[in-house]
């Protein structure tokens, strides 16, 4: 007699997670082998089973699947198409039992969306089907309406899976009731406020290059899924993302064009939200070229620098520079410090970038009215408990993806908060003297000549990276973690001086930080409740803040100092793996020196041309 409540299973049901996902529990199960069969083990996400007498095919039998369990395992195999259900005769625990399993259909496998996956990729495709059956209920069943419903909801969509992969006994029912409540974005409120509608064109504007960029980075990651396999433990988004980025760079007068001619570039009273993402969507698909696609896939290729420390960045952006926090009304004419983020539905349009509006009040999540930067973090997850992975260890990768973004985007650009992984249990180093910390600001500062004429470095001298608490904090200590409880918080080093600046290309000083960081780990100036070592703060502080005022080259022997800590960082990272080959440290530490000489020659030069005097103390 066929034991219903088993099943014999080999390919992605023998992974406890995956079945774990699937079912929402995870049923009991022990070694088992078929015969009679022979496993195909690929493709990887598809691997299955044919008919062979003689074979064997070694897998478990898992135990108490009920019907409801089972209508979900046909659901996620395509019982009847991609595989078909049969029975057979397993041997486990010494006796012969009759059960089922899942038999492919090489033809099916061979077509199926699935064929290139990774067996986690395939269990979070069915994750996606299975919602979308909601969306289609609630926005109908064409493909376009179903996209439609995945825009407006895809942070939901995103935030529902994550859970669902944390905790499974998420029900397809709770899931899409979820889905089903979830509020939709309306212009409605703006034909009450004359005041937003001055910004309405601003806003649209952004919001639909911003569901283009989603449609686009879709569509990359869909078609060159195998090229842009994601890091461990990095979010999965971020070359993608990368690619899609570059893509409408390299198409920015098309893309405007097509706003432009579809009227998405001002806002129309008989528009409504809804109407602005659908037109948008539909552009996305008119702009898109495979052939640019793959072009810049295969320069991604060409260039990555993998390296062995998980990064990321975090990009502020504002018109109104340092004055963006408590700006007046209106002082930003372009979207009014981000006032109406939210009533505009920004939040859930810039999940991908990890966007959000910062207003530097320590409340990492506002969904009220308040005046801000507009702040991107590749890899925040969510901004409301401030969940994030790392972006890449890729020090080509962050650079690119920071680049592109700034030209994406069309808001100024302010500032950059740069982070590496901090090795867990090593003490910290205090450095003998602040030089090696000027010649981090050499590298990402902001060098340049004040309202009077006189050169400083303006990110430390306006005040511009000061803590709530008025700490200078040119570094600090942080904790970051991926999901909430569970696993403790991973520590990061900050470093919140750079200054943000199109066309800028941050390579050099990724290597530098990363080399300085992994050889000497120097001490941060600040945590998070204060200066980790008072003397050792005061003393930086006062050393930063007096060059800051008044720069002046970095000596050479400093210089070579530092060039020779930063290759020794670099080299510890390679003998730990998964550092950078010799070649590409070596010309990383060129164009580090390079950048290094040639501000120094910028500031001699102000420096010969009398420009860069501050007044002394008491003058």
């Amino acid at each position: 007699m066929i034991q219903t409540d088993k099943l014999f299973v080999h390919g992605t049901l023998a992974t406890p997670r995956h079945l774990r996902v699937l079912t929402g529990f995870e049923p009991p199960r022990r070694p088992a082998l078929l015969h009679d069969f022979r496993r195909v083990p690929t493709p990887h996400a598809l691997p299955h089973i044919l008919p062979e007498p003689g074979a064997t095919t070694e897998g478990y039998l898992i135990e108490g699947i009920d019907a409801e369990v089972l209508a979900r395992l046909d659901r996620y195999e395509e019982n009847g198409s991609l595989y078909e259900r049969r029975p057979v005769v397993v041997r486990a625990g010494g006796e012969w039992i009759q059960t089922h399993a899942y038999v492919g259909s090489p033809t099916a496998i061979g077509v199926h969306p699935c064929r290139d996956f990774e067996p986690e990729d395939r269990v979070e495709y069915h994750l996606l089907a299975e919602m979308e059956s909601t969306l289609a209920r609630r926005f109908g069943s064409a493909e376009s309406d179903i996209r439609l419903g995945r825009e407006l909801l895809g942070d939901a969509i995103a935030e529902l899976t994550r859970k669902h992969w944390l905790d499974p006994r998420w029900s397809p029912r709770a899931l899409g009731r979820a889905l089903q409540h979830a509020p939709l974005p309306s212009l409605e409120w703006l034909r009450e406020d004359a005041h937003a509608r001055r910004f309405a064109s601003a806003y649209l504007r952004l919001i639909a290059r911003i569901v283009i960029l989603n449609q686009v980075e879709d569509r990359i990651r869909s078609e060159f899924r195998q090229a842009l396999r994601p890091q461990a433990s990095c979010y999965p988004r971020t070359e993608s993302l990368l690619a899609a980025l570059a893509f409408l760079n390299a198409r920015a007068e098309a893309l405007e064009a097509a706003l432009a001619g579809a009227g998405l570039r001002v806002y129309q009273a008989d528009y409504d939200y809804v109407d602005t993402v659908r037109q948008a969507i539909l552009l996305a698909d008119a702009l898109y070229d495979r052939s640019l696609a793959a072009e810049i896939i295969a320069r991604m290729k060409i260039n990555r620098r993998p390296g062995g420390t998980p990064l990321g960045a975090e990009l502020e952006f504002s018109p109104l520079g340092a004055r963006a926090i408590r700006s007046r009304r209106g002082a930003d004419p372009q979207l009014d410090g981000l006032y109406y983020f939210h009533d505009f539905d920004l939040a859930r349009r810039l999940w991908k970038l990890g966007g959000y509006r910062d207003d530097h009040t320590g409340v990492t999540f506002d969904a009220g009215r308040t005046r801000g930067f507009l702040e991107i973090a590749i890899g925040r997850l969510q901004a409301e408990g401030d969940l994030s992975q790392p972006a890449t260890t890729d020090l080509w990768i962050l650079s690119e993806l920071i680049r592109e973004t700034v030209e994406f985007i069309g808001i100024p650009p302010h500032s950059l908060h740069l982070s590496l992984q901090a090795e867990e249990g090593r003490p910290f180093t205090r450095l003998p003297g602040p030089e090696f910390l000027f010649c981090l600001l050499l590298l990402g500062g902001d060098l340049g000549l004040d309202t009077v004429g006189i050169l400083r470095e303006k990110r430390i001298h306006g005040g511009e990276i000061r803590t709530r608490r008025g700490e200078l904090a040119f570094s600090r200590w942080n904790a970051h973690r991926a999901v909430e409880g569970g696993q403790p918080p991973v520590p990061v080093i900050e470093f919140t001086f750079p200054r943000l600046a199109a066309g800028r290309h941050y390579e050099p000083l990724l290597f530098a930080l990363k080399g300085l960081q992994r050889a000497l780990n120097p001490l941060p100036l600040v945590g998070p409740n204060g200066p980790l070592d008072r003397r050792y703060y005061r003393q930086m502080e006062q050393a930063l803040l007096q060059w800051a005022a008044a720069p002046t080259p970095v000596d050479e022997g400093i210089i070579t100092e530092f060039i020779d800590v930063v290759a020794t960082g670099l080299r510890m990272e390679r003998e730990a793996g998964h550092g950078h080959s010799p070649g590409e440290c070596a010309d990383g530490l060129i164009r580090v020196e390079a950048a290094l000489h040639e501000r120094n020659e910028e500031i001699r030069r102000i420096s010969s041309q009398g420009l860069a005097c501050a007044p002394t103390q008491g003058a």
